[in-house]
């Protein structure tokens, strides 16, 4: 397509594209609303644009907005990690709003068997207020890997990679989960004990980079 190759630069920012009923509909990353306007702006009508999870320009919902790649969190409900796996991190998580990185977390297992920690190469952060435990963001894309266990021998640690994303799941906040003090959660399935959710991690999401829209 035209508007694809004609992008440029500006090939990464997009997520998906396609042409349904005469209507190109474009999927860009939660941080692409200046190219989302500048396309807006050239292709009028002819297009329909979602950035992140919602709509643009009008931040309404969209089939993108009840869906997630990320843990569901709020339902259904996971029980609180048994006393005998402790989940911490290393290193403050920092992410830029708008972006994803990768990070760690490290689980210890004080039991007395070991255990294996079923992922999809490692696990997906939810975003969450700190103050509600309210989900506000996360990932947002697709993930493809398959089926990679973690052995955690009793009495010793693992670090387990962590995708940390912040594309806004809450209308109010825009497309991005804004700078600011957050947290974050995920879930953790172990084979033959259950599957559980970790409790609030600190996360720090900075201000976004002007220079990189």
């Amino acid at each position: 397509m035209e508007l694809w190759q004609g992008a440029g630069k500006h090939r990464t920012p997009f997520q998906t594209m396609g042409i349904g009923k005469g209507i190109v509909k474009v999927h860009l990353k939660a941080d692409q609303e200046v190219l989302a306007l500048q396309l807006k702006m050239e292709y009028g009508d002819a297009i329909d644009i979602v950035v992140g999870r919602f709509h643009f320009p009008d931040t309404g919902p969209t089939i993108h907005s009840p869906r997630t790649t990320g843990p569901r969190v709020d339902a259904p409900y996971f029980d609180a990690l048994p006393s005998t796996i402790v989940v911490t991190i290393d290193d403050e998580i920092r992410v830029e709003s708008g972006k994803s990185r990768g990070s760690a977390i490290r689980v210890t297992n004080i039991g007395e068997d070991d255990l294996v920690l079923d992922t999809n190469g490692g696990v997906t952060a939810a975003v969450v207020d700190p103050a509600t435990g309210q989900v506000v963001g996360g990932w947002s894309g697709a993930q493809t890997t398959p089926l990679v266990k973690f052995r955690v021998p009793a009495g010793l640690s693992a670090l387990i990679p962590m995708l940390v994303g912040t594309t806004a799941s809450k209308p109010g906040l825009g497309y991005c989960v804004p700078a600011g003090s957050w947290a974050l959660v995920t879930r953790l399935k172990f084979e033959d004990v259950g599957e559980f959710l970790t409790p609030p991690l600190p996360l720090e999401v900075t201000a976004r980079e002007a220079s990189r829209d």
